[in-house]
């Protein structure tokens, strides 16, 4: 079959779609907090973002100190918090650069997510699934506006951000929908 739904994708990705959906409620509430504060921006965002990460990071490196996981092998955590504390540390000091960076990396999850979402519309196509089209209209809808993000024909200013904002939000929505659905089919 074309891909795993319902209670095949439970038993082998069973926390996948706890994951997809607290993403999405991340990318929900950061695009309609963004929109409904305009004096508060990605870059302040990206700021606190970068001093927890710093944060969490010295904690992974203590805790790899103290639970002795260089005892025991393939314990990465003192790599991921040395890792955390430099990405939080250029977050922190280059702030500017950073929120132009997670936006361009976001505008790239959902051009990946888009093009998966493709497959799947794909496969429901083959599978004389009904409906498969509306996905196939809102994945190539998502892929064309996260194309827009990343080429980034706004030049300077707030119009990107705002777009971003609002790109982001929608995006959250359609993968909660996404997720329902495809637990819905068997």
């Amino acid at each position: 079959e074309g891909f795993l739904m319902g209670k095949k994708a439970d038993k082998v990705f069973p926390k996948a779609k706890l994951n997809m959906i607290c993403l999405s409620i991340c990318y929900i509430v950061i695009g309609i907090v963004l929109l409904m504060f305009p004096n508060l921006s990605l870059k302040d965002i990206c700021y606190v973002l970068g001093i927890v990460v710093m944060i969490v990071g010295i904690i992974n490196v203590a805790l790899y100190f103290v639970r002795k996981g260089y005892m025991v092998p393939n314990q990465f955590g003192f790599s991921v918090g040395v890792i955390e504390v430099l990405i939080g540390l250029f977050a922190v000091v280059r702030t500017a650069e950073f929120s132009f960076a997670v936006s361009q990396i976001l505008s790239l999850c959902i051009v990946v997510d888009s093009v998966v979402k493709m497959q799947f519309s794909m496969d429901w196509l083959r599978m004389k699934t009904p409906n498969w089209w509306v996905w196939r209209v809102l994945s190539v809808a998502r892929l064309a506006v996260a194309m827009v993000i990343l080429i980034n024909p706004f030049g300077e200013g707030d119009t990107r951000n705002i777009f971003t904002y609002v790109v982001l939000a929608v995006d959250g929505v359609l993968n909660i929908v996404t997720v329902i659905y495809l637990s819905r089919q068997s």
